[in-house]
């Protein structure tokens, strides 16, 4: 349940201002949980300024496995 809040506040955080995350490479942004070791990678489209979440991954488990996902 805990985990299920912090993604969703991590998704809104994201939401209200995409453009403030680091890009990591192929114009993804990654933003850091809190209180959990994950990660949300992400695509902004600022022209459509359009969100598409890419991954919600472990920071230290695959570490480069979301870039399959492109």
């Amino acid at each position: 349940m805990e985990f299920t809040e912090a993604v969703e506040a991590g998704v809104a955080a994201i939401l209200e201002t995409p453009d403030r995350c680091q890009q990591v490479g192929g114009g993804v942004r990654i933003f850091r949980l809190k209180r959990f070791p994950y990660y949300i990678f992400y695509r902004y489209n600022e022209r459509g300024q359009h969100v598409r979440i890419v991954a919600v991954m472990h920071h230290k488990r695959r570490p480069d496995y979301w870039r399959e996902r492109l």
